[in-house]
């Protein structure tokens, strides 16, 4: 005949499992009686942290829950190190006045922008799309021209001007959440041709909406 049993102390995380067989004939009152007395002398011995293994028993830990790793962290991507060729270009218009400029689309393309331009041609910039509106924040790293930004919202209103100094590390955040383009120039190129907060820029395509139809957060 066999017997599984399991003893559990309450003193230790360890199971104990023994396993006793009798053969030949049925279990006699003694031999129940000395088994018991076994038990008893097994619980009586397992101290804390101490397993007690007896007979054709084996032991083995509990099972303990498998701590999750922690999530990887995101890496920033690399500084750009050189200018960035010369983007896809577009005009647009300020009232009476027009402009050429580059179309700074993809991430990379805009983490760069101007960095490392050495030169700023007269009525020429950089507009920066953005998916979605937001409150970005623009610093002047590796750029050494002097630079003036519009932060334009989804509907092309321009909402403020902010002078942007060679080589400032410092970041320039916008007042509003609701910037969805940022056109860099020249510095003075703005107060030079009387272009105020409110003005509306265009393109040739009609509203910059219009012009970047995949755009959300705007009508």
């Amino acid at each position: 005949m066999s017997d599984g049993r399991t003893v559990t102390t309450g003193k230790s995380s360890i199971i104990c499992r023994v396993n006793v067989r009798i053969e030949n004939g049925p279990v006699s009152t003694h031999s129940l009686s000395m088994f018991r007395r076994l038990l008893s002398l097994i619980s009586a011995l397992a101290l804390p942290g101490v397993a007690v293994c007896f007979l054709a028993g084996g032991c083995q830990k509990a099972p303990v829950a498998a701590t999750p790793a922690p999530p990887a962290a995101q890496v920033a991507p690399p500084l750009p190190t050189e200018a960035q060729p010369k983007l896809k270009t577009m005009k647009i218009y300020l009232g009476s006045e027009e402009m050429s400029v580059e179309l700074a689309l993809t991430d990379r393309q805009i983490q760069t922008g101007m960095m490392f331009r050495t030169n700023v041609d007269e009525g020429t910039g950089m507009l920066f799309v953005f998916a979605n509106p937001y409150q970005p924040g623009f610093w002047m790293k590796n750029c050494p021209q002097p630079l003036d930004g519009a932060f334009i919202d989804p509907t092309g209103h321009i909402l403020e001007f902010m002078d942007m100094k060679p080589l400032d590390t410092n970041s320039l955040v916008a007042h509003s959440d609701q910037v969805q383009f940022v056109l860099e120039t020249k510095h003075g190129w703005f107060e030079q041709h009387h272009i105020p907060v409110g003005t509306v820029i265009r393109t040739d395509k009609g509203s910059l909406r219009q012009a970047f139809p995949a755009l959300g957060g705007g009508p």
